[in-house]
This record gives structure tokens, sequence and C-alpha cells, in this order.
């Protein structure tokens, strides 16, 4: 999933976060360079209920 964030001329991706990243889930992350920052859901509720993994309560 991609972000309305660029870097290099091209839209940064969603990636999971890393233990050491904590409290995070997810960083954006710019495959041209390797840049990245932490991204909060609460930031961008839009993008974050599609980016969020749904529990199955089926």
């Amino acid at each position: 999933m991609t972000v309305d964030i660029e870097c290099c001329g091209t839209p940064m991706s969603l990636i999971p976060a890393r233990p050491q990243d904590a409290p995070f889930e997810y960083l954006m992350y710019c495959y041209e360079c390797g840049h990245y920052e932490p991204w909060d859901v609460d930031e961008d509720p839009a993008i974050g209920c599609e980016a969020t993994p749904q529990e199955d309560r089926s």
C-alpha cells in the first residue's frame, strides 16, 4: 500500500515496523533510496482503515 507522501518522486510504501520502532506498527518506506519514517495510523485514519489488518471475528 502507498501513502500520499512522496520521496524520490514516487509515493512511499507502508511496511510493517520492526520491534525497535515501537510503538509504531508501520513505516513509510522509499524503495528508491531506502529512506523511512514512522507512520502513525492516528494521523491519517482514512488510510489506517485500509492498512490496519482486521481480525476475523466469524
